[in-house]
């Protein structure tokens, strides 16, 4: 082999060393740019592998389903009560005694004394001086009237009566009333009373009258 030949065979030799060492270079310049992508694309967001962050971000569990559902409007929870039937919760109705009862007593009067057959459920203003009183008799129904005086002022009588008549379960009301006077009405079902007071010196001079449906005995 000649100079010549050698010289060309040493020039094609280095050719293909130094083309073969680029391609290696741009080789693994490409591969590092696939692992740069490959980083940034499992980084992104929404891409995360953790179950924990999968599981809230959108749960298909059921039971989860029906505890959002349970909240109000306004995202506060709400709880149901069972409805309220009949009259759980409520006093029961006061039953009272009925003033009078069958059979009633006759017909009569009485001055200066209680005629015998008032009703005793009636009430008398304590050391009061009876001026008359009656009762008189219509198939069950009685009427009852009193007059008499007592060393007090109007007012204390009426105390008296709301008090006594209010624990029958009569409630007084304003009635009218002539000449400076003053009464009260009270009233259940078919029972009723009226208190008359009038002022008489240091003293009250006072009627009671009644309409009364006896109840059976």
């Amino acid at each position: 082999m000649t100079a010549t030949m050698r010289r060309v065979l040493i020039a094609v030799v280095a050719a293909a060393v130094v083309i073969l060492g680029a391609a290696l270079v741009l080789d693994n310049v490409a591969a590092g740019d696939r692992r740069e992508v490959a980083a940034e694309s499992t980084s992104a967001p929404g891409t995360s592998d953790d179950p924990a962050s999968g599981s809230e971000a959108g749960s298909d569990d059921p039971d989860d389903a029906e505890e959002r559902g349970s909240s109000g409007d306004d995202g506060i929870a709400t709880e149901v009560l069972p409805p309220i039937t009949g009259s759980a919760g409520l006093p029961a109705p006061v039953e009272y005694a009925p003033l009078v009862t069958m059979p009633l007593p006759p017909t009569a009067a009485a001055t200066g004394a209680i005629v015998e057959g008032f009703p005793a459920k009636v009430p008398v203003f304590d050391g009061s001086e009876i001026v008359t009183s009656s009762v008189s008799i219509a198939g069950d129904r009685m009427q009852a009237a009193l007059e008499a005086e007592a060393d007090v002022a109007p007012q204390a009588v009426l105390d008296f009566y709301v008090a006594r008549l209010g624990a029958l379960g009569l409630q007084g009301t304003d009635s009218p009333a002539v000449g400076g006077s003053r009464a009260l009405a009270f009233v259940r079902e078919n029972d009723s009373l009226v208190v008359t007071v009038t002022g008489a010196g240091a003293g009250t001079r006072y009627t009671v009258f009644g309409t009364l449906t006896a109840a059976k005995g």
